[in-house]
């Protein structure tokens, strides 16, 4: 992955940790693995997790996998994730219920973010400057100039 794509995901987990309740919430980047219904998974750049979540894996001896609707999915563009596999992963973490997903685009310092309603719908928003309230977790907020602050591509 390209340097603007890790240091992005990386600042992320730094940024959102310290606005998070420590017994409530973990963050992990690269890390983390999202259980999909045909049992395959994927590892976000980024995510936000639940301490309910974390519980019944303490004890796992197998690798660190969530079936579970996380309340964030973070994932950044990057060269060799154009095109399929950002859509195909947009439309998988919305069928597994995450309460909002962000899609990064260091190129162009943009975000866009797709939040669960009530209903199971999702409403797309776009950004390309100033702070981001997240829905999912109320109180979080994301400066997108500080964030973009290293995006050089």
């Amino acid at each position: 992955m390209t340097m603007a794509h890790n240091s992005i995901a990386h600042d992320l987990t730094f940024v959102l940790r310290p606005q998070l309740p420590l017994d409530d919430f973990d963050c992990s980047h690269n890390q983390a693995r999202l259980r999909l219904p045909n049992g395959t998974h994927y590892i976000p750049d980024a995510v936000v997790i639940t301490a309910e979540a974390m519980e019944p894996h303490w004890e796992d001896t197998g690798v660190e996998a969530y079936s579970e609707p996380l309340p964030l999915v973070i994932e950044v563009w990057s060269p060799p994730a154009e095109g399929y596999d950002l859509e195909t992963r947009l439309r998988d973490y919305q069928d597994r219920g995450d309460g909002e997903i962000w899609r990064i685009d260091p190129r162009n310092r943009s975000l866009t973010t797709w939040v669960r309603q009530l209903d199971g719908s999702y409403v797309e928003r776009k950004y390309a400057r100033g702070t981001v309230h997240l829905t999912s977790l109320p109180g979080v907020t994301v400066d997108l100039a500080a964030l973009f602050r290293h995006a050089r591509v």
